[in-house]
């Protein structure tokens, strides 16, 4: 055909997979293979670009419906789930071993639920959850005596916390229920500032009712709290909102440029 190249010299694209073709970056000799010095050439390029590399050519990365758009809107997070802990049982006095005990008990941001705790055997035992089953075990303490787990009844693994899931309601594991923590989608300046806020929550205690502010020192003692904790949660507000006016402004300086 007039004007057309050799076949040896056209772009070349070697298909690895529906999404991920592969074409040179450098040229190719006569056989249509490309040269030792083009694929030096290539992996060093590609090294310097941080693009991935197979046998001297490029692969193109990032298909249809590839990246993590639309993470924030379909990702489940902890903190959208109500949460069952081991150790909520025992303060109600529902986990009490050799004992069968049915009761209510209050879920982390969310609400009462009825229980059946079968701990008859002493070192082992049985949840009911509504229509959830779950299994219980106990491992020897650091100190002394016995401490007891779940065991998601997805993955049979053991864990400390039962998260029941926004969608389906059931109770399963973190790993199971597929949740993710929110301070891992976000920057460094917004998880101090984060931690900040919660330094703060926790020095003014669930009954403060004064208004914001960053003054440790004018937050008061909540009753029934030593000084001396109350003063090791000063020390820790004053360190978090430190650290967050640093990462905030190393946030200003890199979004101007300085």
């Amino acid at each position: 055909m007039r004007g057309s190249r050799p076949f040896h010299s056209r772009p070349r694209t070697l298909s690895v997979g529906a999404r991920h073709p592969i074409v040179p970056i450098l040229p190719m000799n006569e056989d249509g293979q490309g040269t030792e010095q083009a694929r030096c050439g290539n992996r060093a390029l590609c090294a310097i670009r941080g693009r991935p590399v197979s046998n001297g050519f490029r692969v193109k990365v990032g298909g249809i419906g590839s990246g993590n758009h639309g993470a924030r809107y379909n990702t489940l997070f902890v903190d959208d789930c109500a949460v069952l802990r081991v150790w909520a049982l025992q303060r109600d006095g529902l986990l009490v071993p050799g004992q069968q005990v049915t009761g209510s008990v209050h879920l982390e941001r969310g609400f009462r639920v009825m229980v059946d705790v079968d701990a008859t055997q002493f070192d082992r035992g049985v949840l009911e959850i509504g229509d959830d089953r779950i299994c219980l075990s106990t491992s020897p303490g650091t100190k002394g005596g016995l401490r007891w787990w779940f065991h998601c009844p997805s993955t049979g693994e053991r864990i400390a916390a039962l998260y029941r899931h926004p969608r389906i309601g059931r109770f399963m594991g973190r790993n199971a229920s597929r949740l993710r923590y929110r301070s891992a989608y976000l920057g460094d300046h917004r998880v101090s500032v984060r931690r900040a806020q919660k330094a703060l929550r926790r020095l003014a205690g669930p009954g403060y009712s004064g208004p914001p502010t960053r003054d440790v020192w004018s937050i008061p003692r909540p009753p029934g709290r030593w000084w001396r904790t109350h003063h090791a949660y000063r020390l820790r507000a004053l360190r978090a909102l430190q650290q967050a006016d640093e990462q905030l402004l190393l946030a200003y300086n890199r979004v101007l440029g300085r």
